[in-house]
């Protein structure tokens, strides 16, 4: 299987999304913390709370990609050894010319984008990806969509960040969910991610006036905030004439992304019990009339 060296794997790992590494070498990385470290202290000084804001996402991501990538080149000299990217479609491709290569354009020549050009959650992906692991363009990093990761990331091919020296304290500030979500069964942090979309619930003004009495946030919010008071607001909104949801869709985040489990586990078909529950509050909504049939 390839290897590429720690400076360039971390700075493709900062930059990227959901990804995952295949392989990598671990070396010492003190020095690079330490200025990164430095940096980030100074500045939150100097500038106050307003740039320490924006201090802290460039100590988590750009100030670390900078300081790594820097080394890069040096490092990687006379080797030649490529990083074999692979993604579903370009997009992946497109953030890495726009922010890393954009920024650090003598590593251009060492990194190879593979664009498999087939759905990101389809059984293609994960089968191209297994194949290409036994030939000579091994991939080094793995981009994932959110609904495939789980199956992904507990392949044999993937390695924790640690092993290419990634300290988890630089992902400190990231949302605890995407840290969980890429952390694997043994405890280790296997891929990072450029970007999450947090939930949203929207409602009517009129129609929260007419059945809380108010639409205020905050009234709404103590309607809906576990799953048994939200299921009574429900009931209530359902009683004035009203749908509380408009189809089973509305619930499927809140439950799929809980799961525990890949889909297929050791060649069958498993259903983690988040989705068990998840079909049950379907069948239960369905019979209380709380869906407006509409997707």
């Amino acid at each position: 299987m390839k290897k590429f060296k720690k400076a360039l794997a971390l700075s493709l790992t900062l930059a990227m999304g959901l990804s995952m590494v295949a392989c990598g070498d671990k070396k010492d990385d003190t020095a690079a913390k330490t200025e990164a470290k430095t940096e980030a202290k100074t500045e939150a000084k100097t500038e106050g709370n307003k740039t320490e804001a924006k201090t802290e996402a460039k100590t988590e991501g750009q100030t670390e990609a900078k300081t790594e990538a820097a080394a890069g080149p040096e490092m990687t000299k006379g080797n030649g050894e490529k990083v074999h990217v692979y993604a579903w479609n370009s997009e992946f491709g497109g953030h890495l010319d726009n922010f890393l290569l954009t920024e650090y354009p003598e590593l251009k020549d060492l990194i190879v984008y593979h664009n498999l050009e087939v759905g990101g959650t389809s059984a293609d992906y994960l089968q191209k990806i297994n194949d290409a692991m036994s030939s000579d363009e091994a991939p080094s990093i793995v981009a994932a969509d959110n609904d495939a990761f789980k199956n992904l990331m507990e392949q044999d091919w993937v390695v924790p960040l640690s092993s290419i020296g990634f300290d988890q304290s630089w992902y400190a500030n990231a949302y605890d969910f995407t840290v969980q979500m890429a952390t694997n069964s043994n405890g280790e942090l296997v891929g990072t991610t450029w970007q999450c979309t947090p939930g949203v619930m929207v409602y009517r003004a009129s129609i929260a006036k007419d059945v809380f009495g108010s639409d205020d946030p905050a009234t709404v919010q103590a309607e809906v905030k576990d799953v048994a008071t939200m299921e009574a607001a429900f009931a209530k909104i359902k009683e004035k004439g009203y749908f509380p949801l408009a189809c089973a869709g509305d619930l499927e985040r809140p439950y799929l992304d809980q799961r525990q489990n890949a889909w297929v586990v050791d060649g069958k078909l498993t259903l983690d019990d988040s989705i068990t529950e998840y079909l049950n509050k379907v069948v239960d909504y369905q019979s209380k009339g709380w869906f407006k049939g509409v997707s």
